[in-house]
């Protein structure tokens, strides 16, 4: 977790990705203390690889606080995050950072989270499973559906 022991990087450094095993960890719940959430907006970076961890002061903040998301580096420079909770309900929104820190934005075709994901042949994000909002109903829903999200190279 981010904080004044951690290392600080002031850019963000999709130039150094892929090279090493690493984790992008970004947004999400922070704490879950007697019935009370503590959400965080903040992005570190895991490498495993090299036993280093970074938070990132200048990656560009999401849109909305989400938790339970999915993503994945794509194109070894990509990261993009799909899906969540939000506080308000379920995203069907995409978010890829590129190279400048701009954020793209594709869609899922339902609002949905709790998925399994997995990057496929460093170009596609492939979310299966999860529960969405049925928009018919209102209702969360359990799915067995899967779904392929793909981004050119910029």
């Amino acid at each position: 977790m981010c904080n004044s022991s951690t290392q600080k990087k002031n850019n963000f450094p999709v130039s150094e990705w892929g090279n090493s095993l690493q984790l992008l960890i970004t947004s999400g719940l922070q704490q879950w203390v007697e019935g009370v959430t503590s959400t965080t907006d903040k992005t570190e970076i895991i490498d495993v690889d090299n036993r280093t961890h970074q938070c990132v002061d200048s990656a560009p903040p999401l849109p909305d606080l989400l938790y339970h998301a999915m993503g994945g580096l794509l194109h070894d420079t990509y990261p993009l995050i799909c899906g969540g909770v939000l506080f308000d309900g379920y995203s069907d929104e995409c978010h890829v950072i590129d190279v400048e820190g701009n954020m793209i934005a594709p869609t899922l075709p339902v609002k949905i989270a709790h998925s399994g994901h997995a990057v496929v042949n460093n170009s596609w994000l492939w979310i299966s499973g999860g529960l969405y909002i049925d928009e018919d109903t209102s209702s969360l829903t359990n799915t067995n559906a899967s779904w392929y999200i793909f981004v050119q190279t910029l």
